[in-house]
This record gives C-alpha cells, sequence and structure tokens, in this order.
C-alpha cells in the first residue's frame, strides 16, 4: 500500500475554489454575531481496499463521518495521538493540524472540507483541539440523509446544522469578540463602501476620530489582529473569488477591485499570493484531486 502525501500547496486547491457560503447572524447575550460557513467540497466515498494519506498542515478543517454498520472506519495519528474514528460519532479535524490518517478497507466516509470563520475572518475553532467527537443520533441522521440525497443545498444545511453544534461551546467567546468588534463598526462601514485597492486606514480614522496609527494600534490590541493583514486578507478573497469563479478580463477584475492600472493589480496580487493573477488562475482551473490519483476509490 503507497503512502500518499498530501501537501497543504495541495489542499489550498480546494480553499481557492469557490465555496457554497452560508451567512449566520443571531443573538448572544444580547450580542448581534455573525459567522460565516464555507463549504469548499464534499462527499461521500467507498474505500475499495486500504488507503495511507499524510496531510502537512491543511488549511481548513474537515467534518468526518464514516457511515453503516459495517464500516471500520480510520485509524488517525494527529499531534503524537492516536485514534480510531469509528461508526457513531461525527468527528472535526482542525486545520493547521498535520496528520496521518489509514482508511481500513470497506470504510464508507461522508466527509466536507470547511471553515467557520467570526468578524475578524479567524477560524471559530483555531485555538479548539485537534479532533473533536460529537455524538448525536439526530445529527447522525441528518448528515446520512443530506448525503444519501447528493443535493448541495441540503448537505450545506446539514453542515451548518452540525458544525454549529461543535461550535457551541465557544459562543460566549466569540460574543466577547462581536463586543470588541462592534467598536470599529463605523471603520467596516467606510471600508464596505469602497473597492478594496482603494482603501486608506486614514479614512476610517477621521470617522472614529483617532490618527492612522492610533486605529491601527487600537485595532492589534483589541483583535490581535494587524488592521493591514486583516484588510489585505480580505482584498486578496475577493481578488481569488473573480479569478476562480468568473469569466472576467484581467482588466475588469482589477477595475473592479479599484485600480486605475491593471499592473497595480498585478503587483498587488503577487505580493500577496506569491504568484501573478493569471499563473493562479491557470492553476486553479487546471488541478487534479486526490481522488484522480486513486481511481480505486468509489464516489457514490
Amino acid at each position: 500500500m503507497a503512502t500518499v502525501l498530501v501537501p497543504r500547496a495541495v489542499e489550498q486547491h480546494d480553499l481557492d475554489s469557490v465555496p457554497n457560503r452560508t451567512r449566520l447572524e443571531f443573538t448572544q447575550a444580547g450580542v448581534r454575531l455573525a459567522l460565516t460557513l464555507d463549504l469548499f467540497h464534499f462527499g461521500c466515498d467507498l474505500r475499495e481496499r486500504e488507503f495511507h494519506y499524510v496531510h502537512l498542515a491543511p488549511p481548513f478543517c474537515r467534518l468526518f463521518y464514516f457511515t453503516g454498520t459495517t464500516s471500520p472506519g480510520a485509524e488517525i495519528i494527529c499531534d503524537g495521538t492516536v485514534r480510531h474514528l469509528k461508526t457513531g460519532s461525527i468527528y472535526l479535524l482542525n486545520a493547521e493540524h498535520s496528520f496521518d490518517i489509514r482508511y481500513y478497507s470497506g470504510s464508507k466516509l461522508c466527509y466536507a472540507h470547511l471553515r467557520l470563520t467570526d468578524q475578524t475572518c479567524r477560524s471559530v475553532f483555531h485555538d479548539s483541539p485537534a479532533i473533536q467527537e460529537l455524538r448525536d443520533p439526530l445529527c447522525n441522521a441528518l448528515i446520512e440523509q443530506a448525503w444519501k440525497s447528493t443535493v448541495p443545498l441540503q448537505i450545506q444545511n446539514a453542515a451548518v446544522i452540525v458544525t454549529g453544534r461543535f461550535a457551541e461551546p465557544l459562543l460566549d467567546q466569540l460574543r466577547e469578540c462581536g463586543e470588541l468588534f462592534r467598536r470599529f463598526a463605523p471603520m467596516l462601514a467606510v471600508f464596505d463602501a469602497v473597492p478594496p485597492a482603494k482603501w486608506r486606514i486614514a479614512d476610517p480614522g477621521r470617522e472614529m476620530k483617532m490618527t492612522p496609527s492610533a486605529l491601527s494600534k487600537c485595532f492589534r490590541r483589541k483583535t490581535g489582529l494587524s488592521l493591514k493583514f486583516y484588510l489585505d486578507s480580505i482584498y486578496l478573497d475577493r481578488a481569488r473569488e473573480q479569478l476562480i469563479c468568473s469569466g472576467k478580463t484581467m482588466e475588469q477584475i482589477a477595475h473592479q477591485l479599484g485600480h486605475s492600472d491593471v499592473h497595480y493589480f498585478y503587483h498587488s496580487f503577487r505580493r500577496l499570493a506569491g504568484c501573478t493573477p493569471g499563473e493562479y488562475r491557470s492553476k486553479r482551473c487546471n488541478f487534479k484531486t486526490k481522488t484522480d490519483q486513486c481511481p480505486e476509490i468509489a464516489r457514490f
């Protein structure tokens, strides 16, 4: 049995694919919270023989559920701990944790690659354990029914409910973060009103009666994030989405992002992504998946 090494650069393909996005808005202890669930990839595989994968610091979370009463599941090594993933439980494998997994012959796996983020664009589970387990017959039935239907909307709704169950212990922490982030609502409103290439920290600084330096320091102190990093991440997400999901020319995308010249778009994107927009689009549109490498995996 060969071992397939899956480096982060390979898994970045799923992260960059156009996701199914769900925005969740609700009130927790009097504070309005907004979470975003991106569902990048999902499926249900029958592994007809044993497979061994090594994943290096994947950039997204995985939702795993082994279906069927006879499915042998898998053995996983993560953070130096060996665990058996079995039927009857739903597992959340956290992002950024490398893992070594051996799928047993005959295992049937329902899975989803996803990301749940808060107002800071950080993963809700960034401080959570590498592997979390949920035992809930209702959620089990929900996953089995949704994945069996193969209807993307049903799978997306099921992923929202199940991921929400994993996030329940973190709601008070998210509420505290929401209270802090609410202070920067005037700044966010200014940024929402203009294309990202035209963002200037001085503009929301005037709205909040703060110098750009004071605003940046306050933002880092309150949220734990650099304001420049936060704005760059939003710019890059919007640029990637346009490159992957639209057929627009580079000039059209540059204009939509707020650049006066396409060369500024090339320069900004390369600085943030490490490649040109054209290289990025070409690589993401001509990528072979892990299932292409392993035709013995039966999809159903």
